[in-house]
């Protein structure tokens, strides 16, 4: 039973926080979902069996905007979180990289002895985690609320606490299964005259649960747009009348700037580590992405083909910016 017991309380420790332990953990749970996701976007190859695990080097990455990579006291080649100081280069960068990893540090000067690897063209973290997982906490808390003041929550007033207490036990006979019920002579009377058997005091409304389907639509808008920043374009389900389907799809394009810029500095990454310590790494996007990119530029190449003016949509063109001259 002991155990029993035990396991229980493990299953339950999420109910059995405090509200701001739960919203904590709400943020940390949205946050790891996110970084998560990112780590997968990006595929590297040629590591050996002593390097850095690429993970590790994506964590970094997102999370601080850099990471360096240098060699330990014992030769292995290691990856670790750090930082820049030292002089400055002509673009405010330190020269001089500082890192820390589980059994020491490594220092050095960035493209000497220590490659710095950057998330993307500003040196910054994807911030926007922080941004994304705090309103998606938020939509947990406002969906919580929304479903308990939906529930129907009806409380009697009584004139007495005789009746307060025969009240209690019905309800507490009914909520087993069993049938009870209770008079008293002021409620016979309210009976008798035609008068309602219990003043209710409405503290809820079980319409409102209607309201949860904004709710739910505002969340889905939230992590579009986060997918739509970081590679997959989602669309609506709406769709403007006004709009063409080259304008709807016109998102394709632009969810792909920023990913190729990360991609870009992954791969300049890369090049200085096989540069400077002999290895042979490569990075590209992984599958869903990669696939993401294939079928954009597909797309784009059928489009062109099938947009192409003939001759004489050019020469009509052509007459008509002849006539705008005149």
């Amino acid at each position: 039973m002991k155990g029993c017991e035990k396991m229980a309380n493990s299953i339950n420790f999420y109910n059995n926080m405090k509200a701001i332990e739960q919203k904590d953990y709400n943020n940390m749970s949205y946050w790891l979902e996110l970084v998560q996701f990112l780590q997968s976007q990006f595929k590297y190859s040629g590591f050996e069996k002593s390097d850095p695990p690429p993970e590790f080097i994506e964590k970094c990455l997102i999370t601080t905007g850099l990471v360096g990579i240098g060699k330990a006291p014992n030769g292995d080649l290691i990856a670790c979180h750090g930082s820049l100081s030292g002089e400055l280069d002509y673009y405010y960068r330190g020269t001089q990289f500082e890192g820390v990893y589980s059994t020491g540090n490594i220092s050095g000067t960035r493209g000497k002895d220590i490659v710095v690897g950057w998330n993307n063209s500003l040196y910054a973290p994807d911030l926007d985690v922080l941004r994304i997982e705090s309103i998606l906490a938020e939509t947990d808390v406002s969906e919580k609320l929304n479903i308990l003041f939906a529930r129907l929550l009806r409380i009697p007033v009584v004139s007495d606490s005789k009746e307060k207490a025969a009240l209690e036990e019905s309800i507490k006979n009914l909520l087993n299964g069993n049938f009870a019920a209770f008079v008293s002579s002021n409620l016979f009377k309210e009976i008798s005259e035609g008068k309602n058997l219990l003043n209710l005091i409405e503290l809820s409304d079980v319409k409102e649960v209607d309201k949860l389907q904004y709710l739910i639509q505002y969340r889905e808008n939230v992590m579009k747009r986060f997918y739509n920043r970081h590679g997959h374009s989602i669309q609506t389900t709406g769709k403007i009348a006004q709009q063409t389907t080259d304008e709807i799809h016109g998102m394709d394009s632009v969810s792909l700037v920023y990913p190729l810029n990360q991609l870009e500095y992954r791969k300049r990454m890369c090049e200085e580590v096989n540069e400077m310590f002999g290895r042979n790494w490569s990075v590209d996007f992984s599958d869903t992405w990669k696939e993401n990119k294939e079928d954009f530029e597909r797309d784009l190449t059928e489009n062109r083909k099938d947009g192409e003016p003939n001759e004489t949509e050019k020469s009509g063109s052509l007459s008509a910016d002849n006539d705008d001259t005149k």
